[in-house]
């Protein structure tokens, strides 16, 4: 086998190099990489911090399968899974969380292990119309639960001599003139000045699809992992809208605000419903 090396840069981001197995461009990139399988486009997703710092909030990848999946940039990747319905503990086991996939015809999605050897879960996307779906929410207790990006993100793999070429020319297509948004608060309003943590709503639909304004975000209503509940209604949230084109069908909007309140975990993903009336 030979090893194949790739290095990404982004100058001026935090010195030093990224080179660990876990950050989410190598999890991304495994199934071509390391298993000759290539996907039509990949999209690396980022969180500014208004501090001099980005952090990786994930890669997003439209599938060969005609599937999105979502890499989230976890600083430290979670060796457990912990699920509630409703108030039911349903999931409390090992299982490290690699990505979210979404079916290609929107409609549900589970979570997966690396490689795909395990699968949770069949939750449902909200239906917002016009074949669009608020697949999920993302909320993140702080911004240090995502991963800093360094100057140089290095992704190493073995591959066969004989299709080493083809795996590094499926990786260049699939980036090729696609955005890296950098997602980043409303920063026209002040910052909360009580508790609070970030979240992130992510909505997918056809390409060119109405920005979705509404006001369900798919929030953490009712979670274990908060310290205090949410109130019912957000009144003058400040929001930030981001849109990806990820594919020349696909694209996808990633809402971020700051939401009331301590988060007791880390990250939390929370399916998309409709706001309790």
């Amino acid at each position: 086998m030979d090893t194949l090396q790739i290095t990404w840069s982004l100058p001026g981001r935090a010195a030093g190099r990224d080179a660990a197995p876990e950050n989410p461009l190598s999890r991304a990139v495994a199934q071509l990489l390391l298993r000759g399988k290539p996907f039509p486009r990949l999209s690396m997703c980022f969180f500014d911090t208004g501090q001099n710092a980005f952090r990786w909030l994930g890669v997003a990848v439209h599938s060969a399968g005609d599937r999105i999946l979502f890499f989230p940039g976890y600083a430290a990747t979670p060796a457990e899974i912990h699920s509630f319905l409703a108030g039911n503990q349903v999931w409390n086991q090992p299982f490290v969380f690699d990505h979210a996939s979404l079916e290609s015809d929107l409609r549900t999605w589970h979570v997966t292990t690396p490689g795909s050897t395990e699968h949770l879960g069949r939750p449902r996307t909200l239906d917002l119309g016009e074949s669009c779906v608020l697949w999920f929410g993302l909320s993140v207790a702080d911004e240090n639960a995502l991963r800093l990006v360094r100057e140089e993100t290095v992704v190493t793999a073995p591959v066969p001599p004989s299709d080493g070429r083809r795996r590094i020319e499926a990786f260049i297509a699939a980036r090729d003139k696609v955005q890296f948004p950098l997602i980043s608060r409303n920063t026209e309003h002040p910052r909360r000045t009580d508790a609070s943590f970030l979240h992130f709503a992510f909505v997918v639909g056809p390409k060119g699809f109405p920005e979705y304004t509404s006001p369900e975000i798919a929030a953490p209503y009712n979670s274990p992992f908060l310290a205090t509940p949410l109130p019912i209604v957000f009144r003058d949230l400040p929001i930030r809208s981001h849109r990806v084109e990820l594919s020349s069908t696909i694209d996808l909007q990633i809402i971020c605000c700051e939401l009331p309140g301590t988060l007791k975990a880390p990250l939390t993903f929370t399916g998309s419903y409709a706001a309790p009336a």
